[in-house]
């Protein structure tokens, strides 16, 4: 399901849905409401596309139990030995990013490039916290982010990352390492490719 509006957030709208569903169950039950009968043809479409729905939420749960595990995989590589997984950052971070797209990975990536920011090394660590969640606010995940991380508007935090940015590489003159500038990056194409990131 699409956001409808900006008003009312993706687990606000799941909610009423949910609400509606059951106030339809109340009054079926209740007599209120009575289901129609079909015609053969009609229970033989019903029974179509029951098939199709029971396929394709197999196909989800599958799916969602493959992202799971790579999630598992890649939070224990961290705990395991977090230095050396993060020089595949570059290999790693293109599927987790280009997955915020979809409805069904996309709270789990989001909260797996969180965490990531643990396995880089940055020696401001608000930094690294605010790299990580501007970031997923320019590429607007199809899921709900940490609200508090919303109440800034996103420009003028694009802003603050930057300023934070070259105050710490030009002023302070601390230069990134490789794996930490592959998990700033995304952040800077960013700013230079609004329309459609690709990495």
């Amino acid at each position: 399901m699409k956001r409808e509006s900006k008003v009312y957030s993706f687990k606000e709208q799941q909610e009423e849905l949910q609400l509606r569903r059951e106030l339809y169950e109340k009054r079926k039950k209740e007599g209120k409401i009575k289901e129609p009968k079909l015609t053969p043809k009609q229970e033989e479409i019903l029974k179509t596309q029951m098939a199709k729905e029971s396929t394709i939420r197999k196909r989800l749960t599958e799916l969602k139990l493959k992202i799971d595990n790579v999630i598992s995989l890649t939070i224990c590589s961290m705990h395991g030995n977090g230095q050396e997984l993060s020089f595949y950052l570059k290999d790693l971070l293109p599927p987790i990013l280009k997955n915020l797209e979809s409805p069904l990975a996309a709270p789990a990536m989001s909260d797996l490039y969180i965490r990531l920011k643990e396995i880089i090394k940055i020696n401001n660590p608000v930094l690294s916290n605010v790299v990580a969640h501007v970031t997923l606010r320019q590429l607007q995940p199809q899921c709900d982010l940490n609200h508090a991380w919303e109440e800034e508007n996103l420009d003028s935090a694009v802003k603050r990352t930057l300023n934070l940015l070259h105050t710490t590489a030009i002023k302070q003159k601390k230069l990134f390492t490789a794996p930490t500038f592959c998990y700033i990056f995304p952040f800077i194409k960013k700013l230079y490719y609004p329309i459609k990131m690709i990495i």
